[in-house]
């Protein structure tokens, strides 16, 4: 895409790359290193505004300068008519800042000069006055600021006088309201004011919006918690292709599944004591451990009794045979 641009220059952008042409007879500079260390000392004056873009790259290209720059995250002006108005006036905040800066840095007041930075919510220029280049188009700060907000606003490409009501994207009252009060400034400070009052306002809005809502009823919540609940499984369940049905008849199932797990462990329990006790019947044991233990001690000891009782005889019989 191609088109003209302060006078004598010409814009080229392709993807995200922005070239600017502009013939070396129009500007200052005799050579490119005479441009480039001019345009190094602007960008030092400007490092605190975050209202100018530069270059990445200066080169000559035949009898012109071409200036590159890198759009990632940038777009054309009229992408801000996507906006609500209550987002916009953030953006217009940066066309008042650079009419104030007028004197020291002049810019070309033409939408196709501006771009929108959607990385830090502003309006930036990348064609702007500094030593060896000049603007060749030039036009008041005020009448060029009035109208850069007039085509944020409308559907107009060129503002040659009052705008209809049908030209404004968002028609509300409080939109009209600033449009006029816009037109009606009659210096930048005075235009800068209605945007920050236009702010305030809306502010304020919300914040007594916010405070007049009325708070949930502990059974609205438990509603809107049911609601999200339910629009989750239809969710999960288009996900998973099980038809709503299906989830209904598995949430009953775990219902119920629930509600007797308790019941289902005793019996559970009850079932298993039982068989041990059969079982331990069947094979001669008692049930009490203890008991079983204490006999078992006492046959030990009878056991031992018997034995012992017995080697003591041997021993007396051989020792009666040995006195014989």
């Amino acid at each position: 895409m191609q088109f003209p641009l302060n006078k004598y220059g010409e814009v080229e952008v392709q993807n995200n790359e922005l070239r600017y042409f502009i013939p070396i007879a129009y500007t200052e500079a005799s050579d490119l290193g005479e441009l480039e260390e001019s345009y190094r000392k602007k960008g030092k004056e400007l490092m605190d505004s975050p209202y100018y873009l530069f270059a990445s790259n200066l080169e000559v290209v035949r009898n012109r300068f071409c200036f590159t720059f890198q759009l990632e995250e940038m777009k054309a002006f009229h992408y801000i008519r996507q906006f609500p108005f209550e987002e916009q006036l953030y953006y217009l905040r940066s066309l008042v800042e650079m009419a104030k800066n007028i004197e020291q840095t002049p810019i070309l007041w033409d939408k196709n000069s501006l771009l929108v930075d959607l990385t830090d919510g502003k309006i930036k220029t990348f064609l702007f006055e500094f030593d060896k280049h000049p603007i060749h188009v030039s036009q008041d700060a005020v009448d060029g600021l009035k109208e850069m907000i007039i085509l944020a606003l409308t559907t107009l490409h060129r503002v040659l006088g009052k705008p209809r009501r049908i030209d404004f994207i968002d028609q509300r009252e409080i939109v009209i309201r600033f449009a006029e009060n816009i037109l009606h400034g009659k210096s930048v400070s005075e235009i800068g004011r209605v945007v920050e009052d236009t702010i305030l306002e809306i502010e304020r809005q919300l914040e007594q919006e916010k405070k007049e809502q009325p708070k949930p009823s502990v059974f609205e919540a438990f509603k809107k918690s049911g609601t999200r609940k339910k629009k989750r499984l239809l969710l999960l369940n288009s996900q998973s292709g099980v038809s709503p049905r299906k989830n209904r008849i598995f949430r009953h199932h775990m219902k119920r599944k629930s509600r007797f797990g308790i019941i289902n462990t005793c019996i559970f329990l009850l079932r298993h004591s039982l068989w041990s006790f059969s079982l331990e019947t069947q094979q001669g044991h008692l049930i009490f451990p203890s008991l079983k233990k204490q006999k078992l001690n006492k046959n030990r000891q009878k056991s031992f009794h018997l034995t012992s009782s017995s080697v003591f005889t041997g021993r007396q019989l051989r020792e009666t045979n040995k006195k014989r």
